[in-house]
């Protein structure tokens, strides 16, 4: 006589997983927005690169062509470009690393997505902050003491790399 087992497994939500490749081409096409024209053919095509072959590290190329496109553009407070900047390119490590090492031909549950993004907005509140107060400061305030303040801005982030690796870190 043989018996059956029977099994459930509730796993939540599922998706492909895939998502993690194709939001990185979504989220580089908003290059198109950020950088010149060529920029954003090139970041575009280095998405497609990183969605194929994760390894070729072409989430991080686009990133660095998003982040070099910023200085086609002046800085200054009121220009949105500059802070959609820092929130692509950060969004751009976080899926890249992702799609390192989800295997793209199975499932995934939605929620893993769940703490990577609370990381990366985590992060991106204070970076934002304080890409506020870098661009608010005077250009003459900049050249003058550029050297301090590039000092207190690095305590400062060595200090919020430290609070999240603190806070991220599971407790024993």
């Amino acid at each position: 006589m043989t018996r059956r087992l029977r099994a459930q497994v509730r796993a939540g939500t599922l998706v492909p997983a895939l998502v993690p490749r194709v939001a990185v081409v979504a989220v580089s096409c908003l290059a198109f927005a950020l950088v010149p024209l060529p920029a954003a053919l090139v970041a575009v095509a280095l998405s497609v690169a990183a969605a194929l072959v994760p390894t070729s590290l072409g989430a991080w190329g686009v990133a660095l062509v998003i982040g070099a496109g910023q200085l086609a553009h002046p800085a200054s407070v009121g220009d949105w470009r500059i802070y959609a900047a820092l929130a692509v390119v950060h969004l751009l490590h976080v899926l890249g690393g992702f799609a390192m090492f989800v295997d793209p031909r199975g499932m995934m549950q939605l929620r893993t997505l769940r703490r990577p993004l609370q990381r990366w907005l985590w992060i991106q509140l204070p970076a934002q902050a304080l890409l506020v107060v870098v661009l608010a400061v005077p250009r003459p305030a900049l050249e003058s003491d550029g050297g301090v303040l590039a000092v207190v801005a690095g305590v400062c982030l060595c200090a919020v790399a430290a609070i999240v690796v603190r806070l991220a870190t599971p407790r024993r």
